[in-house]
């Protein structure tokens, strides 16, 4: 790995680990195993390295989670996804980890990275909301009584944004890889359509055609009062 990219996953990796008070630059460059000298060749500042290491995973962050949005698998599947794409992967899957730490967690207390969030949680959010919406109008899914799409979706992220906090405060009492598929478990099980029950497009169906019916009985009957 040349040496600006190998201090890019340094500077991000102790980002995560010990926010951004905590990333010094000796240390930094000893991880790396570089000179101090060597950051300022790439870099004019702490402040310059850290902005070019959360662009540059922002950036793959974007483009991987687009590829999750074109696929054309089932909607728990595509949940899953979510998942298993922060805990498992390719070897350097880790950095994925200590990015979603960093936008979840860092991110909003520094400032200039107001777009940078909003773009990467705009991105988070349609890859969960995609899969919901659609696994509730094809029956693979059904809404908890009294659930809404937007009900779902915001437990699913508030749970893997949760257990991301508390991995950055070392507060887990289990491996994060566990915790989140665990979440996630949890999550699709409660989404599980009853046996004989009727989905949410099923229900939606019977309601318009109850309106329907409804309606063509009200029109019978003012016909029948205007003949007598």
């Amino acid at each position: 790995m040349e040496s600006r990219e190998q201090l890019l996953a340094v500077a991000l990796h102790m980002l995560a680990e010990r926010g951004y008070a905590g990333v010094g630059l000796r240390e930094l460059a000893a991880e790396a195993g570089v000179t101090t000298g060597s950051i300022y060749h790439h870099f004019s500042s702490k402040e310059d390295l850290v902005r070019s290491a959360v662009d540059h995973y922002a950036d793959r962050v974007v483009e991987q989670q687009q590829d999750l949005l074109a696929s054309d698998a089932g909607a728990a599947e595509r949940l899953w996804s979510v998942v298993e794409w922060l805990v498992a992967g390719e070897a350097d899957a880790g950095w994925r980890r200590d990015f979603s730490l960093v936008a979840n967690v860092e991110l909003r207390k520094l400032p200039g990275f107001d777009s940078t969030y909003r773009r990467l949680r705009a991105t988070f959010f349609k890859l969960v909301r995609e899969p919901v919406r659609r696994g509730i109008a094809s029956g693979e899914l059904r809404l908890p009584e009294g659930a809404t799409v937007e009900d779902v979706v915001s437990l699913v992220i508030a749970g893997i944004v949760g257990s991301l906090e508390m991995h950055a405060q070392r507060a887990l009492r289990v491996p994060l890889d566990r915790q989140l598929r665990l979440h996630m478990a949890t999550i699709l099980q409660s989404l599980r359509p009853v046996p004989g029950a009727a989905t949410g497009a099923t229900e939606e169906r019977r309601s318009l055609a109850g309106e329907r019916t409804t309606r063509a009985a009200h029109g019978a009957a003012r016909s029948r009062a205007a003949r007598e």
